[in-house]
């Protein structure tokens, strides 16, 4: 299952988590005309992460890079490189941009494909879209990124390597795929000791995925996309009936869309259109 994560300018799910920083520290090259920041997501040490990138002189988009591959380590059933994204990004003219990062079906896929078993939707290789948040946020990144692209996989490289304690929901998340688990000897190696779950408080790691990411924080989304990390991916992906290729993985691109905004109670909410949720929110207030 590689599931999505909404990106904004910082990363909001519930609870929110943020964390504040101070002046942001001014690099050479750049003006800073802001004194202070904030990054949201739904894991302290990730905010932490996020706002770290800030006070070191990162662009918000910086910041949101790295809060979203600690999000991939922390809450791997929510985010990862695996899964697809949506970034808003608004510039200090005031231009939005909206980046569509999210995940495509494969070349082979078809209308009748889930016909003969409802669940593969859900589970298993063919449930498996091409994946778009690695090159999503590498695009966004060349484009208004201040800080170096290693520095920004480094924390989420360390939390993976070093461990993170496992939190309520992640464990709901585990207890709810405990089957899946059991069955696949990665998933196990990670979830599991002794042929047990486990448990709030534990200290979880990722070795391989720490491999991965190191490999993306010196060559950049391409080792993803046309490189020995996206050639293994497809070849997990094949082995547990997906039909993913390396051509799908090559041929994906980033899509830029035109953000949607509403005026609700006298503040312009600014949103992405579909395939992301913003639009319910508009409709919801508006």
């Amino acid at each position: 299952m590689w599931p999505s994560l909404i990106l904004l300018l910082a990363l909001f799910c519930e609870p929110i988590s943020c964390q504040s920083v101070g002046k942001i520290q001014q690099s050479p090259k750049e003006v800073i005309t802001v004194e202070h920041g904030v990054v949201a997501t739904d894991n302290i040490q990730c905010s932490k992460i996020g706002s770290s990138i800030l006070q070191k002189g990162g662009h918000a988009v910086d910041a949101s890079v790295a809060a979203a591959f600690c999000l991939g380590v922390v809450s791997p059933a929510s985010s990862g490189i695996g899964g697809g994204a949506s970034m808003l990004v608004r510039l200090s003219d005031g231009l939005v941009r909206g980046y569509d990062m999210r995940e495509t079906a494969p070349s082979k896929a078809s209308r009748d494909m889930y016909a003969h078993d409802p669940t593969a939707k859900e589970q298993g290789g063919l449930s498996v879209a091409v994946p778009g948040e690695t090159l999503g946020l590498y695009e966004a990144w060349k484009e208004h990124g201040k800080l170096p692209w290693k520095e920004l996989v480094k924390p989420a490289i360390a939390l993976a390597r070093n461990g993170f304690k496992v939190g309520l929901f992640l464990y709901f998340q585990m207890q709810a795929t405990e089957e899946e688990i059991r069955k696949d000897e990665g998933l196990r190696e990670v979830f599991m000791v002794n042929g047990t779950l486990l448990k709030i408080g534990d200290i979880c790691r990722d070795t391989t995925l720490a491999n991965t990411l190191e490999k993306i924080a010196v060559h950049g989304a391409s080792v993803f996309y046309d490189g020995p990390v996206g050639a293994d991916l497809v070849h997990d992906i094949q082995e547990k009936g997906g039909i993913i290729t390396m051509e799908d993985l090559k041929g994906y691109k980033v899509k830029h869309r035109r953000p949607i905004s509403a005026k609700v109670m006298n503040h312009e909410i600014i949103t992405m259109p579909v395939p992301a949720g913003g639009i319910g929110m508009i409709m919801r207030y508006h």
